[in-house]
């Protein structure tokens, strides 16, 4: 039975983790490397840690109330469920990279990962699929 839907619901990701952690650690070593001034690394490495609360909560961790958690998709708009209930309706979307491994969609100003990882009840080449068949 074909359907015009599908929806995914979203857990944190590991491998989204090890790669946003690993590029804050090398902004931070770049910092500390590149920089003669102490003061402006220690300026600059607070901004990359300010940086680092509000992404990794938001984007990695999704445990704050602003966190994408699941995904609707049909053949015009899709929707995006956040954790505190809200469902944000987009009609203009694309996808900007698909793989095997990861899928990123972008919807205005907003790019939303997707790892292999992260989709809770079905695999992500469901979602390929599903995608390449919409688009």
């Amino acid at each position: 039975m074909l359907t015009d839907t599908l929806t995914l619901n979203l857990i944190p990701s590991k491998h989204y983790l090890i790669v946003s952690a690993l590029i804050y650690g090398l902004c931070a070593v770049l910092v500390w490397g590149r920089l003669d001034s102490i003061w402006l690394s220690i300026v600059l490495s607070i901004a990359i840690a300010i940086s680092a609360i509000t992404f990794f909560p938001t984007y990695v961790l999704l445990t704050k109330e602003s966190s994408i958690v699941s995904i609707t998709i049909g053949s015009g708009s899709i929707n995006f469920g956040t954790k505190d209930g809200q469902i944000k309706l987009q009609h203009k979307y694309c996808v900007s990279y698909q793989s095997r491994y990861l899928v990123i969609i972008r919807f205005d100003k907003i790019h939303v990962p997707i790892f292999k990882d992260s989709v809770e009840a079905s695999s992500l080449s469901s979602l390929n699929r599903f995608l390449n068949v919409i688009l």
